[in-house]
């Protein structure tokens, strides 16, 4: 008789989401889209140079895997470092806060 196999590895899974982004599709869809594409670019670049996988865009939101918790870390951590300097080169209303 077989044995059924499971096959288990651990993984360190992460959301990011934008503070305020559906007030900003509510005042203006064409410019939140354009902060929200801006997000994505700087988002997806981050996760892959820290061996993320990105498993789904959910809205303004990202669903993304890691194989180790210490890529992970870092990538949060280069998110705010990145969005923390465009933020201070932008209006207020242009901010994306992660």
């Amino acid at each position: 008789m077989a044995k059924n196999k499971t096959n288990t590895r651990q993984s360190t899974i992460m959301f990011t989401d934008i503070v305020g982004y559906s007030k900003m599709v509510e005042k203006d869809e064409t410019h939140a889209i354009k902060i929200l594409n801006e997000h994505n670019q700087l988002i997806e670049t981050i996760i892959r140079k820290n061996s993320g996988k990105i498993i789904k865009h959910i809205g303004d939101a990202v669903f993304a895997e890691f194989s180790s918790t210490e890529d992970a870390v870092n990538s949060a951590i280069h998110f705010q470092n990145n969005f923390k300097d465009r933020n201070a080169l932008c209006r207020k209303d242009d901010y994306i806060v992660v």
